[in-house]
Parts: structure tokens; C-alpha cells; sequence
């Protein structure tokens, strides 16, 4: 019992806690009970550790984070920050669903743990990233080979292996920062410019990764204004029926209207439109733009067999992509049968089983569907077979150096050989002199395009060009 306003406080047998007058003993009121305060204890033990640790994992989250380092920071001369970030783990998660990808995240956290030191701090502070606080600056790099190896073997969850690579980046204190501000800041500045390196999986921070992070967020923003003020234009290039010459179809081949740099090949932006998904606006106005050519053409009764259109892996991987060419293509009423998409190669290669169901549906809606720079991807054949594919085109790197390459000899003739077995149209790319073209002809290939017959040009000089030829 204890004594509380001149009143004793009796816990009772029961677990009852009673408030009794000092003198009689007598019962003045129920104050709670045993369980209560248990119970209160509990929850606020529990509100605490959600407070500072990752509900999913049980590691420390951020918040946690900030309190450690900012100890470490008073306590040690020297620390490194690493921060993790899965490579491709969306695809988990959009493929699998979240119930899956939590499972791995989970088994990627233990494994992650089980290969640092006691001393080490690790934390989950992001869907698919961690920090982990070292402080063996002088061992860092022989760390991160041993995080980097700890993931490569498969993770097995739900009967499926999963492939696992990380990206980090590194900054130490106190060269790359003072603050836990700074520290974080500079390390996921590093983590992306490892993930952008295909030689290294970690990085160490720099003072010019932050210059060039302000040159890419610059050009993300004059890429989205462009996307809004419609500063494109398409280029289109024939493509010839090697056997009679005839043009068979027209590619259209995006370029940029920018105000100071003049006019920019796709070569320059179309890799970071996909990094940043502004590739999904920018691939509709493309296609719209297409088809409003193509409607022109066909008004002014010039018609050059199908249109070909590149579509980007990231717009297939949208719920909503066909509904909304479909959109576009009934509003400017063009038949499906008079247009080819072009997808890469590697694209399907991160979801397969999407990207050929998505496919076979728009192959049902009439479009054809080709590859593009066949020959540079690690497509299976058997996989390959099962996609409603109309054409392959076999990549320019292996067009080059034709005839006189053997390497490219055989990779073109193979690829002509596969496109036969499979009953697919094959068009050879970069085609640029009558050597090139005769092998081609001489080994079965149907058609080209390249600079040989016409380079890319105006909507205005393709129709010119077309009827002088």
C-alpha cells in the first residue's frame, strides 16, 4: 500500500485499486486497477519503440537515426554514413504485390544485419532503404563488398527466388558534412550516382555529384516544361522493302525543340524522360502527334503503308496505357491495323508476364508489334516465341560494319534465320551503303531502313522526298 493525499491506497487481491480513509480503513473509491496501470505501462513501452523503430522490420527508423548519429557525432572524430537502396524492387512489389515485397524487405534486413559488426547502427528509413552508421572509416569499402555479397545470393519468399542487387553511397564525417542533414543528403546523392555507374555498386560522396545533381534536377524541370509547352517535333524515316524497293512504312523519331540548345536528338533525353516517368506524358503526345500526321497524310491521299511508334517500357508498365492510346486513336479516328509499336528488346525483360499480356491485347485491337534493336537484350527464345510480335529489327551495331565483319556476319545471318523459324518480318537498321544492302538481300533479309535511301527529316521533306523517288 502506499500513501496518496492523506488517503491509504490498497491494492487489493483482485487487482483493484482502492482508496481507503486513513483512519477507519474504510473504502472511499475505486482508483483503477493493477491491470490498468500494467496495461498503461505497456502501451506506452509500445508507443515508444513504434516511435523510434520500423514496425515492419523492428530496426530503427529515422527518427532513431537522427538521435544516434547525432550522439556518434559528439562522441567519435570520424564516422561514415552509408546509405542502401535496393536496385529494382519495385518490380517486386508491382509484379508480386506488397505482401510479397514486405516478405523480402523483411529477409533483406536480417541478412543485411547479420553481416555488420555490434558496433555497427543500421536503420530502415525508406520502402527500400537503409543506413547504416560504421565507425571503421578505413574498412568502409571491404563493408560494402560484403553488404553487396550478403545480397547476391537468392532470397526465396513465397515459393519465388528473387535476385537481389544494392546500391550505396558513402559520406564520412567530417569531409562530406557535420550534420545529420548534410551527412544524409550527401550519401543519397552518392546512392544515386551508384546506381547510374554500371562498374561500381557503391560511391563515395563528392562535391561535383552535387553539381551535377543540380544540372539533372534543371534539366528534369526544362523537361517537363517542355512536355507542357509542346517544344517537339517528329522526324520521320522510310522504311524500304528490300525485295522491290517499295516504301513499306514511316518511323516517327521524336526530336527537342529546345530554346537554347537548338534542336536535340532522343539520344540526349529519352533515357531520363524514363527515369523520371515523364516518359508517360511525353510518349502520348508523341504517339498523338503520330497520328495527326498520319490523318494529314492520309487527307492529302499520301499513304505509305503502317506507322511505326516507339513505346517505352515504363508506359506499358501503366495500368491505364492502352486505354489511353486507344483514347487518342479513336478521337483522330486512325485504324489500329496501320500502326506498328516498337518496344525494345530488353523492356519486357523486368516483367514478363505483364508485358506479353499487355501485348497480346493490343495485338487483339489490330496493332503490330515489332522489336526494336533485336540482338542487343538477353531475351529467351522460348519466352520470345509466345509474344505476338510482327517484326524484329536487327540492331545498326551489328548493320556497321557488314560485310566485312564475321562477327556481325553471323549475328545478322542468325537473327534472319530466327525471324524465318518464328514467321516474322526482319528489318535491318542503319543501313548506309550498297554493300550492307546486298548482303542483307543476299541472306533473306525483308526490309531496311537508313541513311542509304533517306535519313530522317520533316514530315513536309518526307512527302517531297517520296514523290521525286
Amino acid at each position: 500500500m502506499r500513501h496518496k493525499d492523506g488517503h491509504w491506497v490498497w491494492i487489493e487481491g483482485s487487482g483493484a485499486v482502492v482508496e481507503r480513509d486513513e483512519k477507519t480503513g474504510a473504502p472511499l473509491r475505486l482508483a483503477g486497477t493493477h491491470r490498468d496501470i500494467s496495461d498503461r505501462k505497456n502501451a506506452q513501452k509500445e508507443m515508444l519503440f513504434l516511435a523510434l523503430n520500423d514496425p515492419l522490420t523492428k530496426l530503427p527508423n529515422r527518427a532513431y537515426l537522427r538521435q544516434e548519429l547525432e550522439k556518434r557525432l559528439m562522441e567519435e572524430s570520424s564516422l561514415c554514413f552509408l546509405f542502401l537502396d535496393l536496385d529494382h524492387f519495385k518490380t517486386i512489389n508491382d509484379v508480386y504485390g506488397h505482401t510479397t515485397g514486405d516478405k523480402v524487405i523483411q529477409v533483406v534486413a536480417e541478412r543485411l544485419k547479420s553481416l555488420l559488426q555490434p558496433c555497427d547502427f543500421m536503420a530502415r528509413v525508406g520502402g527500400d532503404e537503409f543506413v547504416i552508421l560504421s565507425n571503421e572509416p578505413l574498412h568502409v569499402e571491404i563493408v560494402c563488398q560484403k553488404l553487396i555479397e550478403g545480397l547476391d545470393a537468392p532470397i526465396n519468399v513465397s515459393e519465388e527466388l528473387f535476385k537481389l542487387s544494392v546500391s550505396i553511397g558513402i559520406a564520412c564525417f567530417p569531409e562530406h558534412g557535420k550534420s545529420f542533414e548534410a551527412l544524409f543528403k550527401n550519401a543519397d546523392t552518392a546512392m544515386y550516382e551508384a546506381k547510374n555507374n554500371p562498374y561500381k555498386h557503391y560511391l563515395f560522396y563528392t562535391a561535383s555529384m552535387t553539381e551535377q545533381l543540380l544540372h539533372t534536377s534543371k534539366f528534369d524541370n526544362d523537361l517537363k516544361h517542355a512536355i507542357e509547352m509542346d517544344e517537339f517535333v517528329l522526324y520521320y524515316q522510310p522504311q524500304i522493302n528490300l525485295h522491290g524497293n517499295e516504301v513499306i512504312g514511316i518511323e516517327a523519331l521524336v526530336r527537342w525543340q529546345h530554346p537554347v540548345q537548338g534542336l536535340l536528338p532522343p539520344c540526349k533525353f529519352i533515357k531520363r524522360a524514363e527515369e523520371t516517368r515523364l516518359i508517360i506524358p511525353l510518349g502520348l503526345l508523341i504517339f498523338k502527334k503520330a497520328l495527326i500526321q498520319m490523318q494529314q497524310w492520309q487527307k492529302e491521299d499520301f499513304s505509305y503503308g503502317i506507322m511505326a511508334i516507339n513505346i517505352s517500357s515504363v508506359q506499358i508498365e501503366e495500368d491505364d496505357f492502352m486505354d489511353r492510346i486507344e483514347a487518342i486513336r479513336k478521337e483522330i479516328k486512325i485504324s489500329a491495323m496501320h500502326i506498328e509499336l516498337e518496344v525494345t528488346e530488353s523492356s519486357f525483360m523486368n516483367n514478363p508476364k505483364q508485358f506479353s499480356q499487355t501485348l497480346q491485347k493490343l495485338e487483339n485491337l489490330g496493332y503490330k508489334i515489332s522489336i526494336d534493336d533485336f540482338g542487343t537484350g538477353y531475351s529467351s527464345l522460348s519466352y520470345l516465341k509466345q509474344l505476338p510480335l510482327h517484326k524484329l529489327k536487327i540492331d545498326r551495331s551489328f548493320i556497321h560494319d557488314l560485310p566485312r565483319d564475321r562477327d556481325d556476319q553471323a549475328i545478322a545471318k542468325a537473327i534472319i534465320a530466327l525471324g524465318k523459324t518464328l514467321e516474322l518480318e526482319v528489318l535491318a537498321e542503319g543501313v548506309e551503303t550498297e554493300a550492307q544492302k546486298a548482303f542483307l538481300i543476299e541472306n533473306g533479309c525483308d526490309s531496311m531502313q537508313g541513311f542509304l535511301f533517306a535519313k530522317p527529316m520533316s514530315a513536309e521533306a518526307l512527302k517531297t522526298s517520296l514523290y521525286q523517288n
